[in-house]
């Protein structure tokens, strides 16, 4: 019973945040140089990364709503995000860099107060596309 009250309570949560923040963010904001095309859907905290050289794409699967953002910020070679990790409750910031004459890009995570004992945070592996990654 703990379990459905817990699931039910980090379901409204993350309903309330994606009410809250659908009209003032944009959709998908988009990093882009020769090589690639690397974009972030803001509504399901997902990223795309397109290689503009071969056209593969891939895509990151969105899972249940562990991650919110909540703010989204596109300067020239960077994509500043602010996050809610859902289940926690903890405000996150990332960046995306993408680098201006290579195809290779960054995700960070900004230095950020402790985490609290049992808060995991998993970013899936390009390596590993089962988990959470898809290609076409």
């Amino acid at each position: 019973m703990k379990n459905l009250r817990n699931g039910i309570i980090l379901g409204t949560i993350a309903l309330l945040l994606a009410y809250a923040r659908a009209d003032a963010l944009d959709s998908h904001l988009a990093l882009t140089n020769a090589a690639l095309v690397v974009s972030v859907n803001t509504s399901n905290a997902t990223l795309s990364v397109l290689d503009r050289r071969t056209g593969r794409l891939w895509t990151q699967r969105a899972s249940k709503a562990e991650v919110a953002v909540t703010e989204a910020r596109l300067a020239s070679n960077q994509i500043d995000l602010e996050l809610r990790h859902v289940p926690s409750g903890l405000a996150l910031n990332a960046r995306i860099v993408l680098e201006a004459a290579e195809p290779e890009f960054t995700l960070a995570l900004l230095e950020q107060a402790p985490c609290p004992a049992r808060c995991v945070i998993l970013i899936p592996s390009p390596a590993r596309r089962r988990i959470g990654w898809w290609c076409r």
